[in-house]
């Protein structure tokens, strides 16, 4: 997101040391919209600028490396589309669902606002594409004549919604019905110096390499803890595992705890479908290793949302490399417990993707002798302190450059 915003002319400027940010804002009708930008493999990159882009009567091309882009994008178009927005990808006659990048925006021509939207995300396996799609009708709005009326069932993740409230745009939200004012509101919306809360995926991939490292005590600080996000801790609680949160103080309209797990893994079979899925963003890589660490004679169940259908069979194959065994079925995907025992050393292929990346680490801390994880860069968007921070709480890591499988 860094890159492509200072490749819209944004200055921003990283302090490594405080974990700090300083974005200075151009407002969005000051945006330098280059003819492509480069959005890496982030998938929030390319959601977030593609919604925005497509409101402001410009013309420019998306690259993406985004693993599952291809799915969510298309339900992403068509949202855009209702609007009246132009955004164009490539087809694939294998895959009449998936639009693939480069991803081209382009000005509806006369200037005109976008229209205003009514859309029902109601029922529905693929809470990440409804998620999507709520975001792209949220973002897009910004640039409407009317109103943007948003009807869900479940209620999916709610950080953007409180994001924009905070900034001081008109919106509102009542259980499953959220309506925002069209059209931008005067002068440019600020959030000052503000604190955000962790992301409460990559939350759990850390917590999820405590379950298995016996003697582990480990606390992950500020991550947000909004009810729309308390499936995974719901899911733990119910199979045995001790949860300690620490509420902390309301940051940008988001609840933020901090999180303590200790080692010793759920004591039953992990649950995680239905509608408490729809309130987690714990990816299915890191649910399979938690999984992993359930008793032998437990099967956990993990719903799979269509989108992560190509992850799930890399998510089976990794499993399989370290000897867990695992299969899809009707409901999902089911892994079975490896308990306590010492998983199989593997050398592993993430092929880029940065979640297959991170299980297999979590995976690799209780193996029986060295593993070598290869195509790993894919963890340096979306985590880039996820070594520097295994090692701190004790991982022997090495990390080594261009190293061929």
């Amino acid at each position: 997101m860094v890159r492509a915003l200072q490749q819209l002319g944004v200055a921003v400027e990283h302090n490594l040391e405080q974990g700090e940010y300083e974005v200075v804002g151009v407002g969005l009708d000051g945006w330098s919209v280059p003819e492509a930008i480069d959005c890496g493999p982030s998938m929030v990159t390319l959601l977030t600028l593609s919604s925005l882009l497509s409101g402001m009567n410009c013309t420019t091309t998306l690259h993406s490396e985004a693993p599952r882009g291809p799915r969510v994008m298309a339900a992403v178009a068509q949202t855009l589309r209702r609007r009246g927005a132009q955004l164009e990808g490539s087809l694939r006659a294998d895959q009449p669902r998936a639009l693939y990048s480069p991803y081209t925006i382009a000005t509806t021509g006369d200037g005109a606002p976008l229209s205003p939207l009514d859309i029902e995300l109601v029922g529905g396996s693929d809470t990440e594409i409804h998620h999507a799609m709520k975001s792209a009708a949220l973002l897009s709005g910004l640039f409407s004549d009317g109103p943007t009326r948003i009807h869900e069932a479940p209620v999916s993740d709610a950080r953007l919604e409180r994001l924009l409230a905070t900034a001081g745009l008109a919106l509102e939200a009542s259980g499953p019905f959220t309506v925002m004012a069209g059209s931008k509101p005067p002068g440019t919306p600020s959030l000052g110096d503000a604190m955000l809360s962790g992301d409460s995926g990559l939350g759990w991939t850390l917590l999820a390499a405590a379950l298995g490292v016996p003697g582990s005590d480990v606390t992950v600080r500020t991550v947000n803890v909004d009810p729309t996000q308390s499936g995974t801790t719901e899911a733990l609680r119910d199979a045995g595992c001790h949860i300690a949160l620490g509420i902390r103080a309301e940051q940008l309209g988001q609840t933020t705890a901090d999180i303590r797990i200790a080692s010793g893994g759920p004591g039953r079979a992990l649950a995680m479908v239905g509608e408490r899925a729809g309130r987690s963003s714990t990816s299915l890589p890191c649910l399979a290793a938690i999984a992993s660490n359930c008793p032998s004679a437990a099967a956990s169940l993990l719903s799979v949302p269509t989108s992560h259908a190509p992850q799930t069979a890399k998510t089976i194959s990794v499993l399989d490399r370290f000897g867990i065994a695992s299969r899809s079925v009707e409901e999902g995907l089911s892994v079975d417990g490896a308990g306590g025992a010492a998983l199989r050393a593997a050398d592993i292929d993430a092929e880029g993707d940065a979640d297959i990346a991170m299980m297999a680490t979590s995976l690799a801390l209780r193996a029986s002798g060295p593993c070598t994880i290869h195509g790993v860069t894919g963890i340096t968007a979306v985590y880039p302190r996820f070594v520097a921070t295994l090692r701190a709480l004790g991982a022997r890591i090495e990390v080594h450059e261009a190293l061929s499988p």
